[in-house]
């Protein structure tokens, strides 16, 4: 006999992942390693880009760690050749408080306008190196940008030194920077400091044994003026992108059920049940093969755990393809994080029989509807005027032509209201709020949410809001989740 209110009660505790940060790094126990992020791991990768929720903050934690980067060898047979086990791994800069050793934001902005930004990450770098190979540097940072920019050749001395001394031993030194939002909290001034930034990454291609890695948000990695510097398509033509498959979303969440020791038995037992083999194991994950590579395996174990349709009968779907379907965004990208606070949320739903299933339908229509809101909260975070271009689309029934939405944009003066409200405010909203100043602006505001994913534009010229943004909008869909039913269960 299987408890699934045991299985309930793990996913009512799935993790929150957006508590990884400098303070709080995961550890071994914490890691699952999907298979498509290998590549984006390795070494000598100098740019991952990667949505809001992709991992970014995780896997520049992960790399950091001396427990977790041995892992990675383990489990990537990929990464093996690139030694991950002797790597050393610093973080250039991580968060603006400048944790763990990286660089703060508060010194950053305490430096002279005039300093090159190459010559600052320079200091950054040889601040990291110089200990190796036991060479005073200035202690203060000010004063170290200073002996850069006026000793060039003993600056390159240091990095050839290292260079060489790492070459010897046989190990490699990695530089990670992450949350390059955080930089500067003006927005031109983060892009000056990026650029530099990405100028440095490329000049370490010159060192066989130091590299750099950055870990770079999309909607920064899509401006490429960036990269608009002689060779600067290097980087980003060798960059990797952070995604989720759907395989990967279900494989994390056995991954934690299987994790729980008040669940593990009763879940293994409904594997079991259905023919997965506990014996054939995943390298990666070091889960059963089938829970992670094989989707109608998967499919058998989550519809155990939450029924076979998304409402009384299959006209509503299964919800093995219908949960992905509603959380993906524009770009037809899932946030693992997302994903994980819709089952939560299914989970908590007091009207689940003792004997049923763990989650149900309604369970996972109400976790999409309250992910809805999280999820433009996120977004809000980085584009606080994201509220203000849905809002007149209230009761709008999508896919439409542009022109309906440009009609209530017209309306509700909305560039107008979004120009006057927002210019000038902190990162990363200088760029596509200058974009709307001009002949179109209506075209480059839909371009511009296309671009982050809230809309979507279809190949016959009309425009999609995935759930994930509609739900919470109160923009309609026929078919799709209706708003209105909100806070009904």
């Amino acid at each position: 006999m299987i408890d699934f209110a045991t299985i309930r009660q793990a996913i009512q505790e799935l993790p929150n992942l957006a508590m990884a940060s400098t303070g709080n790094p995961p550890t071994p126990a914490d890691v699952f390693f999907p298979a498509s992020h290998a590549l984006a791991l390795e070494p000598d990768v100098s740019l991952v880009i990667g949505n809001r929720g992709m991992g970014k903050t995780f896997w520049t934690l992960a790399l950091a760690s001396e427990e977790v980067r041995p892992l990675l060898s383990e489990r990537y047979v990929y990464l093996r050749r690139s030694n991950m086990a002797t790597l050393d791994v610093k973080l250039g800069f991580a968060d603006a408080e400048g944790a763990a050793g990286a660089i703060s934001r508060a010194v950053l902005e305490s430096l002279p306008d005039d300093v090159q930004t190459e010559i600052i990450w320079r200091a950054v770098l040889v601040r990291v190196l110089a200990p190796y190979i036991a060479v005073s540097v200035p202690d203060r940072f000010f004063e170290l940008v200073q002996w850069v920019r006026e000793n060039p050749e003993a600056q390159l001395e240091i990095f050839t030194r290292c260079d060489a001394q790492f070459t010897s031993s046989g190990t490699s030194l990695l530089v990670v920077f992450d949350q390059l939002d955080q930089l500067a909290t003006d927005w031109s001034r983060i892009q000056a400091l990026t650029q530099g930034l990405i100028k440095i990454a490329l000049a370490m291609k010159s060192y066989r044994s130091l590299k750099i890695k950055i870990f770079m948000r999309t909607d920064q990695a899509e401006n490429k003026e960036l990269f608009r510097f002689p060779d600067g398509s290097k980087i980003l033509g060798g960059s990797k992108v952070l995604r989720w498959r759907a395989s990967d979303l279900f494989g994390l969440l056995f991954f934690e059920i299987l994790k729980s020791p008040v669940a593990n038995g009763d879940f293994r037992k409904l594997c079991e049940s259905l023919g997965v083999n506990f014996n054939i194991i995943d390298q990666k994950s070091k889960l059963p093969h089938s829970l992670v590579t094989e989707s109608v395996k998967q499919s058998e174990v989550f519809h155990s755990l939450a029924g076979p349709f998304m409402g009384r009968n299959e006209k509503r779907g299964r919800p093995y393809t219908w949960l992905p379907a509603h959380l993906a965004d524009g770009r037809g990208e899932i946030s693992p994080r997302v994903f994980l606070h819709v089952m939560r949320v299914a989970a908590q739903a007091d009207h689940l029989a003792p004997g049923a299933t763990a989650v149900d339908y309604r369970g996972i229509l109400e976790g999409v509807r309250d992910a809805s809101s999280v999820r433009l909260a996120e977004l809000e975070e980085d584009y606080p005027w994201v509220s203000d271009a849905l809002s007149p689309l209230r009761g709008l029934l999508v896919p439409c032509e542009p022109a309906e939405i440009i009609e209530r944009w017209r309306g509700d003066k909305t560039i107008d209201h979004i120009a006057g409200n927002y210019k000038g405010s902190r990162a990363p909203l200088d760029i596509p709020i200058a974009s709307l100043f001009g002949d179109e602006e209506s075209d480059q505001l839909i371009s511009l949410l296309s671009e982050i994913g809230v809309f979507e534009e279809r190949a016959n010229g009309k425009i999609n809001i995935p759930d994930i943004f509609r739900v919470n909008a109160g923009i309609l869909r026929k078919g799709g989740i209706p708003p209105q039913e909100r806070n009904r269960f």
